[in-house]
């Protein structure tokens, strides 16, 4: 969510009409983005700042309206809202009788096993793993679920328990369309490195590198 406020800022600056608009991100909560880390919020707040981006934060939304998003510490007036509201699970998971989290995802172990399932296994954002309470649901950390989940699963079919799990850390480039600002995490430290062009060509690497194996099969 953090990039749309961004990216927007740079199209229309692009555009040579940035002066025309104000844009305002607003949030529930008073510390966006906390699973980034504190010091991650205060640098993003900062490149906000910097960006003339306004914020209306630490009040819920009451509902969004022609002209306005109304929330429990007052209006914002508005043209255009983008809202992201909170993940739940899979609409059709209730019906697949295995154990669900109260948010309505598989809960699973540091194996990616479901609980109490038998050679079923789960990565990315459908389960809820143990971990800190910043664990996100990101592709990256789906990609080293998915690999523990597979090594698992060929383990299990020769009878053998499971002995791989999926590396807790976050990785984060938040893209502004011609800059990138790096967040990482991990159990130990979190850092954040300022908004240089080196992260905006990193995620395109990344998103190539990513898509290609897709490409590949869909023309197989």
């Amino acid at each position: 969510m953090f990039e749309l406020p961004f990216g927007i800022d740079t199209l229309v600056r692009r555009q040579g009409r940035r002066d025309r608009f104000k844009l305002v991100f607003f949030n529930a909560a008073k510390e966006p983005g906390k699973r980034l880390g504190a010091k991650a919020v205060v640098g993003l707040l900062r490149e906000m700042q910097k960006c003339d981006i306004a914020t209306h934060l630490g009040h819920k939304p009451a509902g969004f309206e022609v002209g306005r998003i109304r929330t429990e510490g007052g209006d914002v007036p508005a043209n255009l809202i983008l809202f992201m509201p909170g993940m739940t699970g899979p609409a059709w998971a209730s019906e697949a009788g295995l154990p669900l989290s109260d948010g309505g995802f598989f809960k699973a172990d540091a194996h990616c096993q479901v609980a109490g399932s038998d050679k079923v296994y789960v990565a990315g954002d459908s389960g809820s793993y143990p971990g800190p309470d910043w664990l996100p649901k990101q592709a990256h950390i789906a990609s080293l679920q998915a690999k523990a989940a597979a090594e698992n699963l060929l383990l299990a079919l020769v009878g053998k328990p499971s002995a791989a799990r999926f590396k807790v850390e976050l990785i984060c480039i938040v893209d502004t369309l011609d800059r990138g600002i790096l967040v990482y995490r991990n159990e130990k430290r979190v850092f954040m490195l300022p908004s240089c062009r080196l992260f905006h060509w990193a995620k395109r690497f990344f998103e190539w590198r990513y898509l290609r194996p897709c490409r590949k099969a869909r023309h197989a």
